[in-house]
């Protein structure tokens, strides 16, 4: 007795694809799913920190050698002449790439914080002194004591010390008339346009160091343009001013400096410089054993 098992292969096939195509679709339904809960979750999160600015770059770790900031002052109009003459950062990049400062100074975080402020003396007006200005750190300038302020660049730079734990956080306010550039740990803070008016802009926020505490460096551009037209000896108000206050959070200090003691080298470093010194020790000698077979081949 013969018994035959046939199978209709056609069906057979037309199931295993109906098969396949109701997993693909139950796999692209769980993506899908998945994708929405994501967004779902992370969203909120990510708008309860988007007043927040994350400083990403790795920190140095260091001690400050000199205390305060290198600071730049740049005449741009001596006479009065009244030109809105800087505009922008680029703008003031350009001027300052062009031409020598005409002093120096050290921007000690004293003056500079908001809580007094360059500009914020009386008498400081778009033609007052630098002297006037600068305030209590004019004791450091070093340049023309005659120059006059009108329109005028100041580069402010070096470093910050943030101490603390983790992730640090610093709250900061900045004001500025006209306009301010800052930058720390090469991320853009500040960033306020030229302004006619004799209102300050002030910039509030909170800096978060993702890598930890440590030496980070800060880049400020500020310009003033004198707006009254003109006369030699006039002025619009307090139309010129500049604060910068760093406030560490939970334990956290900042200070100012424009120098530290260079790190050394780790001692993988070491190990490194020393294994590559022999290799290449090894390899003249190699050289020169070669060229003396040779002179001894060739007599």
């Amino acid at each position: 007795m013969y018994v035959c098992l046939c199978y209709n292969y056609t069906d057979f096939f037309a199931v295993q694809y109906r098969l396949i195509g109701a997993v693909m679709k139950l796999t692209t339904l769980k993506v899908v799913l998945l994708s929405t809960v994501a967004v779902m979750v992370l969203a909120p999160v990510r708008g309860a920190f988007a007043a927040n600015i994350t400083i990403t770059a790795d920190p140095i770790t260091s001690t400050f050698t000199k205390t305060g900031l290198n600071g730049y002052f740049y005449s741009v109009e001596t006479n009065g002449a009244g030109t809105n003459t800087i505009t922008s950062d680029a703008n003031a990049n350009t001027w300052t790439g062009g031409h020598a400062n005409n002093g120096t100074f050290t921007a000690t975080q004293a003056t500079l914080d908001t809580g007094g402020g360059y500009g914020t003396t009386a008498g400081s007006n778009d033609k007052a002194k630098e002297s006037t200005f600068l305030g209590a750190d004019d004791s450091t300038f070093t340049g023309s004591a005659t120059v006059i302020q009108g329109t005028n660049i100041l580069v402010i730079d070096g470093y910050i010390y943030v101490t603390g734990t983790g992730e640090p956080t610093v709250a900061f306010t900045e004001i500025s008339n006209d306009g301010s550039f800052l930058t720390i740990g090469g991320v853009t803070v500040v960033n306020v346009g030229d302004s006619a008016s004799s209102t300050p802009t002030t910039t509030n926020d909170t800096l978060t160091f993702e890598n930890g505490p440590g030496i980070y460096a800060i880049d400020l551009t500020y310009w003033n343009n004198a707006y009254d037209g003109g006369a030699a000896g006039g002025n619009n108000g307090t139309g010129n001013e500049l604060g910068l206050t760093l406030t560490g959070n939970g334990g956290s200090v900042v200070t100012f400096g424009s120098a530290y003691v260079p790190a050394a080298p780790e001692p993988s470093t070491w190990v490194a410089l020393m294994v590559g010194g022999l290799m290449m020790g090894a390899l003249v000698m190699r050289r020169r054993k070669m060229g003396v077979r040779a002179v001894r081949v060739a007599n």
